[in-house]
């Protein structure tokens, strides 16, 4: 039996049986929603777990609080192409090195459910030898736990995948760029920890002794 009209179409609607039934399963849907997202362990001053007894795998919230205006601006773009993302400052821990030492590092951004880090790499801080070898390796790392892993290569760093967007200046723009690194972000794939094995393919001569800036001729 259906309830009485009030009159008002609109609480009329408000009172039927079905709009609470459709509040409730989606209720039950956000609820559920993040349930098979690994959880970010809290961690306080007063609270301190040493590397050797985390879990490889697990999330921390004690990572590092460094982060540039850049990642900030494109983490807010990225919230607002409707991703979940993990907060500011959560750790990884990785599973044992070639030297059975675990690590813990702190992406730049994690993106919930879909189980990819998003990470933004400058030229002048990630150029250079040592710095790309440093980025492959935690690639490799993260790649064992079953991440994708997307790089937003900027200032003329170069891509170390397919995955990896450019950006030629050292900016980023919400309205110019979010088609690119949405694009990016969909169609990113797996790559196992064998694909990163061979340190030295992507690294060039330049990497290692980049040319000497040629300055003109002083004239006296």
């Amino acid at each position: 039996m259906s309830p009485a009209s009030t009159g008002e179409p609109l609480l009329d609607f408000l009172l039927t049986p079905a709009f609470w039934w459709v509040c409730l399963v989606v209720w039950v849907a956000f609820l559920f929603r993040d349930r098979k997202t690994p959880p970010v362990i809290q961690i306080s001053d007063k609270k301190k777990i040493s590397l050797k007894k985390r879990r490889p795998g697990a999330l921390y919230s004690d990572g590092s609080a460094a982060g540039s205006k850049i990642e900030n601006k494109i983490r807010e773009s990225i919230e607002r192409m409707g991703y979940r993302l993990y907060p500011h400052g959560t750790a990884i821990v990785t599973k044992p090195d070639v030297y059975g030492k675990k690590h813990k590092y702190t992406p730049d951004i994690m993106i919930k459910r879909h189980k990819i880090i998003v990470e933004v790499d400058p030229q002048y801080t990630h150029g250079g030898a040592g710095k790309i070898a440093h980025d492959i390796d935690r690639n490799r790392a993260y790649s064992q736990l079953g991440y994708k892993i997307v790089r937003i290569r900027m200032g003329g760093a170069r891509k170390l995948s397919d995955n990896d967007v450019l950006f030629d200046g050292g900016s980023y723009d919400h309205y110019q760029h979010k088609g690119k690194l949405s694009r990016a972000i969909r169609r990113a794939r797996y790559f196992p920890p064998r694909y990163w094995k061979d340190t030295k393919r992507y690294i060039t001569k330049e990497d290692i002794a980049p040319p000497i800036p040629q300055y003109p001729q002083q004239l006296f």
